[in-house]
């Protein structure tokens, strides 16, 4: 992220700024989308004690975030060859 202009600090809201610089990096917003409902779902069941996340979305947001891991891969790799 550093790479390309995003200095992220141990902070609250850092996540955010990694979900929208990634989001933007790979001109996606399903991953701005996808992203947030993941952390409002995570806080809500480990603070609300409200979403109990299911196996089958924990899958699907895994498989998710890989597809999304590859593709950043690709880009900063890209860039700095």
């Amino acid at each position: 992220m550093s790479s390309h202009g995003l200095k992220v600090k141990s902070t609250a809201g850092h996540h955010i700024k990694v979900i929208e610089k990634t989001a933007e990096l790979l001109e996606d917003n399903s991953i701005l989308n996808v992203g947030n409902s993941m952390r409002t779902r995570r806080n809500l069941d480990l603070y609300g004690g409200g979403a109990e996340i299911t196996e089958k979305e924990a899958a699907e947001y895994r498989d998710f975030v890989r597809a999304v891991l590859r593709r950043l891969e690709s880009a900063i790799f890209c860039r700095i060859r």
